[in-house]
């Protein structure tokens, strides 16, 4: 009997190689690569795109099974209701015949690839070309390790498993104002619950308790720190002031608004800004963890960015 390969990707790759076929993983602005060491933050999206450097005829599936379909949401783009066919998914690389199709039963739901359907590969001049062929979105829905199948049909007798695995974590949004962005907004509303007690679900403290433990303190700042900046490139603390443009400016309005959220803030377990400071610069040397998962470069640019909210 055949045997067949499945690979789980835990360790940053982003991109399974498959002969002439590769599957490439990026962020949602779908050019920057994305790492699976990384997670997708809940209600944010990475893209999966099917390229080749090859123009042969191909098919093959993305997936999820199982009780995974309630964390994960694979999603196509530009339905024809006359055709069934995502068409917004497929690039025109993949040539005229290409078709990507939802499959979802009781067990499975997921999009299949067609560089030659419907018509018979050998009927019509082959019009496939090199290049990316199919692009689907992945959306986070809940918390959890959500595996997505990647099926190669013309390798795989077997369809009911996947030649690949991809395993995408799937974690705390740090977006607590929804706008897109990890930025001072979002520290304000973190900041507005800082050392705050007794929090539990479904709310968690605005969901600023990232470690579901009933507090909002150093670990959660340092989870939260993960993600600073995701979404924008913030400028830094001289850039700001150069933006700053005098009174009434978009920037200064910015952060008036930020310091206004953080004062209004009514916890009265909340600490001086001063000492937040101070955790924040002993918490780079204290705690491993933190060290391994964001630079020296970006800690300190967070903090710069703390310490200038302080100020206004």
């Amino acid at each position: 009997m055949k045997k067949y390969l499945i690979v789980v990707l835990v360790l940053g790759m982003t991109q399974i190689l498959i002969g002439q076929v590769s599957l490439n993983i990026y962020h949602s602005d779908g050019e920057t690569p994305f790492d699976c060491n990384n997670g997708v933050m809940l209600g944010e999206s990475i893209k999966f795109v099917i390229s080749s450097d090859s123009n042969e005829y191909w098919s093959g599936g993305l997936f999820i099974s199982g009780q995974d379909r309630t964390l994960g949401t694979l999603v196509g783009r530009d339905l024809d209701p006359n055709t069934r066919d995502w068409t917004g998914s497929h690039f025109q690389a993949a040539g005229n015949s290409a078709k990507v199709t939802e499959w979802k039963d009781s067990a499975i739901f997921g999009f299949d690839f067609y560089t030659f359907y419907p018509k018979d590969p050998n009927s019509d001049p082959n019009s496939t070309a090199t290049g990316d062929w199919f692009v689907i979105d992945y959306y986070a829905d809940n918390i959890g390790d959500c595996n997505i199948g990647f099926y190669l049909y013309d390798h795989n007798a077997n369809w009911h498993e996947p030649n690949y695995v991809i395993t995408v974590h799937n974690v705390p949004t740090r977006n607590f104002n929804t706008d897109e962005q990890v930025d001072l907004l979002d520290y304000s509303v973190l900041a507005s619950f800082w050392m705050a007690t007794s929090c539990s679900g479904p709310n968690w403290c605005g969901g600023t308790d990232l470690n579901f433990d009933g507090y909002v303190d150093s670990y959660d700042l340092g989870l939260f720190a993960e993600y600073w900046c995701w979404g924008t490139s913030t400028p830094s603390v001289a850039e700001v002031g150069q933006m700053m443009g005098g009174e009434g400016s978009e920037m200064q309005m910015m952060m008036m608004q930020t310091q206004s959220a953080v004062s209004a803030s009514t916890s009265p377990t909340q600490a001086k800004s001063d000492k937040i400071i101070g955790w924040l610069e002993n918490l780079w040397v204290e705690d491993e963890e933190v060290r391994a998962t964001i630079s020296e470069e970006e800690w300190n640019g967070f903090i710069e960015s703390v310490k200038y909210l302080a100020e206004y």
